[in-house]
């Protein structure tokens, strides 16, 4: 059985009924997912976490699909909405969420809700391509506005 893979680019269910997130601030994000989702670290000739998951979920899901998407780390505000709302879209293959703080990002599967509250300067690209999930640091933004190389 194929894995389908589900983006939620507005996820207003999630909103309502989310985990509480994991607040790391402008931490990296990719090995902050990683305490939480079994995603490797890049190899020498690789930029992104990755996982696939043709060989790597074995006892860790058991279900056929996976929601990601984000929402807003200030839910009371309409303009923090609209740009949660623009940072995942859909391919034919998967979807893509360009995560940069502050904003919460949320996956759903089976039983499981994770959740993570990114800080302003946290950066990075979580996708699903086929079988393959990962996520690629992006150059942060420090507090001053300066970029910070975190790969």
């Amino acid at each position: 059985m194929g894995i389908v893979w589900l983006l939620a680019a507005q996820v207003a269910a999630v909103a309502s009924s989310g985990p509480m997130p994991i607040v790391v601030g402008n931490a990296p994000i990719c090995p902050q997912l990683a305490k939480q989702l079994p995603i490797e670290p890049p190899g020498k000739t690789q930029k992104a976490w990755r996982l696939d998951t043709r060989s790597g979920l074995k006892g860790w899901f058991s279900g056929s699909a996976i929601t990601f998407g984000t929402q807003p780390a200030d839910p009371n505000d309409v303009k923090s909405w609209q740009r949660a709302n623009d940072m995942c879209v859909l391919s034919a293959k998967g979807g893509e969420c360009r995560l940069e703080g502050p904003v919460q990002f949320i996956v759903r599967f089976d039983d499981k809700d994770l959740g993570w509250q990114f800080d302003k300067g946290a950066r990075a690209v979580f996708r699903v391509q086929g079988t393959v999930l990962e996520c690629e640091e992006l150059e942060a933004v420090a507090g001053n506005g300066a970029s910070v190389d975190v790969r």
